[in-house]
């Protein structure tokens, strides 16, 4: 049996001190203040800053939320003429997968106001990816100066690192999109929607960071956290024309060489390309910047210039060139189950792999598992009469989420 591999990254997203923009509502400084505290704690475990680090950089951001600067920023969105444009645009779809993301909320308690929250979702990385041409000069010299400033609270090994992050572009910044109403959800609910959102929507290559919430009396607002790199409209501008232009010529590729008409073939194809094109890049260290972060969990892994990346690049690069060739095709969550020589299961990492739709039925597939140039061995396959399956025996699904249920059966062709 061919050795099964994965690794699991887990981003440590760099927004302490985040720069963002104008919120619909009434702000209290001191929702920022827990939020900061957390995300400090989090970068402070990263890097091996000490406990005294820790304390001068905390005293650091509870006296700057509280300055008449940082609460200027909340103006209102009703005086600035982009709300009614962020409420008309066209919804960027291509590539994504909506009738599993609605039908899969439709399901849950409080369906309508997270579909609610999944439209606004939609509509603001829509914005964002095509329409927003504001450069978010303010948030990113906000946090790279916040950085800068409180660097000396640092140990010298970790200022060394965190000089290496602002030198490389490698922080965040946060967006707040025009909003009518807050919405009453968790943020248990909201990180939910997201990951939904997430994994129906691999034509969106910036939104590879957990976003924040704010939430108080009046209910939850959401931050589209972005990599500071796409600060810049024309950085924006250039990687979705980039994308489009790698697509048409792919697109262009499969055309010259597959009937259109046959699906199987299509998928086979595709899916061939893929395995064969793509690496996998086994060169993590203990801090992932954003850029590599893009590269291996987007489809910017595929639709990039070093074509490495892991398994969430391989199932968001298929999703997306199935879903716009007519197949529907999502992104499954779920784990690499690791067994004994007996087969007892002994552990298990977070891993993902497709599910695509052939003459109605749905079927697995994990092209990162796959051995180039050797015939495929997890390729449109079934969960079995008790979800027993070869595929099933491997694979654990999340079960958090709702999926469609794969055939029975593997795919064979008649």
């Amino acid at each position: 049996m061919k050795k099964l591999v994965c690794i699991s990254i887990v981003t440590i997203s760099i927004v302490f001190l985040g720069g963002c923009t104008v919120l619909p509502i009434d702000a209290d400084a001191n929702e920022y203040i827990y939020e900061y505290t957390d995300q400090i704690e989090s970068v402070v475990e990263h890097i091996g800053a000490s406990e005294y680090a820790y304390e001068n950089a905390s005293e650091y951001v509870y006296e700057y939320v509280h300055e008449e600067s940082f609460m200027a920023m909340m103006m209102d969105w009703s005086s600035n003429p982009d709300l009614t444009r962020f409420y008309e645009i066209e919804l960027y779809t291509t590539g994504s997968n909506q009738e599993w993301a609605l039908w899969a909320l439709s399901q849950l308690d409080n369906s309508d106001e997270k579909i609610r929250l999944y439209d606004f979702l939609m509509r603001s990385h829509s914005y964002l990816m095509r329409y927003d041409l504001h450069d978010y000069i303010d948030e990113y010299n906000s946090v790279k100066y916040r950085w800068t400033d409180a660097m000396s609270d640092f140990d010298e090994e970790s200022q060394h690192r965190i000089q290496l992050m602002l030198d490389d572009e490698q922080w965040s910044v946060d967006i707040i999109y025009p909003l009518y109403e807050p919405f009453s959800l968790t943020h248990d609910e909201f990180s939910l929607v997201y990951f939904y959102f997430t994994d129906a929507n691999p034509q969106f290559i910036f939104n590879v960071i957990v976003p924040g919430t704010w939430q108080d009396g009046a209910g939850l607002v959401p931050i589209i956290t972005v990599p500071s790199y796409y600060a810049f409209a024309d950085r924006r501008q250039e990687a979705y024309s980039d994308v489009l232009a790698m697509f048409y010529e792919f697109e262009q590729h499969v055309h010259q060489n597959v009937n259109m008409e046959d699906d199987y073939e299509v998928i086979r194809y595709v899916y061939g390309y893929i395995v064969n094109a793509l690496g996998y890049d086994w060169d993590i260290g203990e801090f992932v910047p954003l850029e590599q972060t893009v590269r291996l969990e987007t489809i910017r892994g595929f639709f990039g210039e070093t074509r490495l990346t892991q398994c969430k690049g391989y199932t968001m690069a298929i999703m997306y060139i199935l879903n716009r060739f007519g197949i529907p095709a999502i992104d499954q969550g779920g784990s690499m189950i690791v067994r004994d020589e007996h087969g007892e299961i002994i552990d298990n990492v977070p891993h993902a792999w497709n599910l695509v739709m052939l003459e109605g039925e749905w079927y697995f597939m994990d092209a990162t598992w796959e051995i180039p140039g050797e015939d495929f061995e997890w390729f449109l396959m079934g969960r079995g009469e008790n979800n027993d399956s070869y595929f099933l025996w491997w694979h654990g699904i999340a079960y958090d989420m709702l999926y469609p249920e794969a055939a029975i059966n593997d795919f064979v062709r008649r």
